[in-house]
């Protein structure tokens, strides 16, 4: 008996049926003793240590990305839903395009749909108002206010960065009598004609292409522009010559700035400069800031930034009065050094500020 080593025997032999099947038990075994070797590596680490990182790593990824941290517990919780299958996390893919496409054109057209289905039975309201983005290009965006029969949750949309016209429809949802408030669409205009017939002919143009009934509207809120409430020719009188019965609101948030600051003016300016100047002295400053925190700390005080006094953020004063009134005695105390050493007239004037118990009455009113 002999043997014979040609390497075409060889080769022969790697073609043979005996040779693949043992070939493969033999990377089956390979792989089991691997998977053996790594369990029993994972079995030294307790339990414990391995949430525990875990949970840094998330908590490091929600920092990284800068996720608001109200939302960390709502995405572990989602994944903790998905996860029951673990073969549905391996095999799930995400990126930038693929999920705008999802939202884009999977669930909006869903929502949308169902939106209108509820808005072509139901009675609803709308907040009409128009915006633009830094392409300057203009937007009307489409929201709605409604109940809605299945939930109870309020559901309130704005955010736009086109030149919009904002239309946002509050309905009673048939089903549970909530009122909720959903973005429909955002429509687009001209930039160049925006005038309140345009704005009604794009608005209206969009409801007959959603079938839904114009006569539907019970109410209208807006901005006090006078393309939307002005008496003769406005958006508003172009919608109550479709609904007679038309109750139209002015936007509240506005109407109450315009109230607030006219009572504002009855006040001595000196109020206003004081807040403007203890801003203007100490938060363009970054060693001024530390020297504040200081001075909190030593009367064991929270920090709390101070506010900027800014004319387009409506009824913004309060809450800056509201700042300057809870660390009045902390900045008394933080001018009376600064005086000293900054030797700076505008240091000594908001000193004489503060120690003038009329403007604080001021303030306290």
């Amino acid at each position: 008996m002999y043997m014979v080593a040609k390497l075409s025997n060889i080769y022969r032999h790697a073609e043979s049926e005996v040779h693949i099947i043992n070939n493969e038990n033999r990377k089956k075994k390979d792989i089991n003793d691997m998977c053996d070797k790594n369990m029993n590596v994972e079995s030294l680490v307790p339990f414990d240590d391995e949430k525990k990182a875990a949970e840094i790593r998330y908590a490091a990824f929600i920092a990284e990305k800068n996720i608001s941290f109200e939302t960390a517990q709502d995405i572990l919780t989602l994944f903790k839903e998905i996860g029951k299958d673990s073969k549905i996390i391996k095999g799930m893919t995400m990126n930038r395009k693929k999920c705008k496409g999802i939202i884009s054109n999977v669930l909006c057209p869903i929502e949308t749909n169902r939106v209108v289905d509820i808005l072509q039975n139901n009675k609803f309201s709308i907040f009409v108002d128009e915006t633009s983005d830094i392409s300057n290009q203009k937007w009307m965006t489409f929201l709605v206010r409604y109940v809605d029969p299945e939930t109870l949750d309020n559901k309130s949309t704005d955010i736009t960065r086109n030149k919009l016209m904002c239309v946002l429809v509050k309905y009673v949802s048939p089903n549970n009598g909530q009122v909720l408030t959903q973005l429909l669409e955002s429509v687009s205009l001209d930039a160049k004609d925006c005038s309140a017939s345009k704005l009604f002919e794009s608005f209206k143009n969009l409801l007959i292409e959603k079938e839904i009934p114009i006569t539907n509207i019970v109410g209208l809120a807006c901005d006090n522009a006078s393309v939307m409430t002005e008496c003769n020719n406005s958006f508003a009188q172009y919608l109550k010559s479709e609904v007679p019965l038309l109750i139209t609101l002015n936007c509240i948030c506005h109407s109450s700035a315009l109230v607030a600051s006219k009572a504002c003016k009855q006040l001595p300016s000196t109020c206003e400069n004081l807040i403007r100047n203890i801003h203007s002295y100490i938060s363009g400053s970054s060693k001024r800031c530390a020297i504040l925190r200081e001075f909190e700390e030593f009367f064991n005080v929270e920090s709390n930034k101070l506010l900027k006094l800014c004319n387009t953020r409506w009824l913004i004063l309060q809450k800056c009065v509201a700042r300057i009134l809870e660390n009045w005695e902390i900045l008394k105390n933080y001018f009376i050094v600064a005086v000293v050493e900054d030797k700076l007239q505008t240091a000594e004037i908001i000193l004489d500020n503060l120690n003038n118990n009329k403007i604080k009455a001021y303030f306290l009113f």
